[in-house]
């Protein structure tokens, strides 16, 4: 490991939480999802930037967040005492700081940060777009979005309506948005990625999962148990009340083996 800090990189219902807990758990220090818009966690970002301008407010304006940004991460190593620091970034945190220059093209500040500092990134990529939004909607429905006891899961599912047309759409934009990221990621010298489909062997991580978790953590002996529970391991056709609706539109698609594949 050369770097201390590690950045998670994926989208929502991706798996991003799971394996930030399996580095907290070995020993990282937990960032939280550092660009979620709730404050009232402490290791956020914003939180950070609301303690910073409540002393000096001028430093509210974007183009101050990049040297905030590289201040937090001092804040961070100055209570992390020395551990690993684990940052969870969900792909619409990617580009939330601005890069003064953007119109000359330099991208997006924080993949050049992650480049320029020498950080390891661990993209996580949950192939099955469908299922992403599945997941995504139950949780709205239910405001449970994860779990770690299985007492914890719900045992009934008011199954969903899913508008055909609208799930086209999300897996098309979801899958456009993944190359674009890819694209950006590809400049990192430490780059590790995860598919979620093969995340996972039965109930504990798979051996390329333990294997990513060693080299980002530096150690051999680690916990292949999951600390959080899988949510929706139900078929498609169970989730969703509509399902005859779905398999009519993504039928004949490059996108049809989404309705079947965990």
């Amino acid at each position: 490991m050369n770097s201390d800090q590690i950045f998670i990189i994926g989208r929502q219902r991706s798996g991003t939480t799971v394996f930030r807990e399996l580095l907290k758990n070995e020993g990282a220090f937990d960032c939280d999802e550092i660009f979620h818009g709730d404050i009232s966690r402490p290791h956020r970002f914003y939180r950070y930037v609301l303690e910073r301008i409540a002393k000096q407010p001028a430093l509210v304006h974007p183009q101050s967040h990049p040297a905030l940004f590289r201040d937090y991460v001092k804040h961070l190593r100055s209570i992390a005492k020395g551990a690993p620091l684990a940052m969870d970034v969900k792909y619409f945190g990617l580009n939330v700081i601005p890069t003064r220059e953007d119109v000359d093209g330099r991208g997006p500040f924080l993949f050049n940060y992650m480049v320029e500092s020498g950080a390891r990134v661990v993209h996580i990529v949950r192939l099955n777009k469908l299922r992403i939004l599945v997941s995504e909607e139950l949780s709205k429905a239910t405001g449970l979005w994860s779990v770690s006891r299985e007492e914890d899961k719900l045992t009934e599912k008011k199954p969903l309506t899913i508008n055909p047309k609208a799930a086209l759409t999300f897996i098309d934009a979801q899958l456009n948005q993944q190359k674009r990221v890819a694209v950006q990621l590809n400049r990192v010298s430490d780059l590790e990625t995860i598919e979620y489909e093969s995340m996972f062997d039965g109930d504990v991580f798979s051996e390329h999962t333990l294997q990513v978790a060693r080299r980002s953590m530096g150690k051999q002996d680690i916990d292949p148990r999951p600390g959080n529970i899988r949510m929706n391991p139900e078929p498609i056709a169970q989730l969703v009340e509509n399902f005859d609706e779905l398999v009519a539109a993504l039928r004949g698609t490059s996108h049809e083996w989404m309705l079947t594949a965990d």
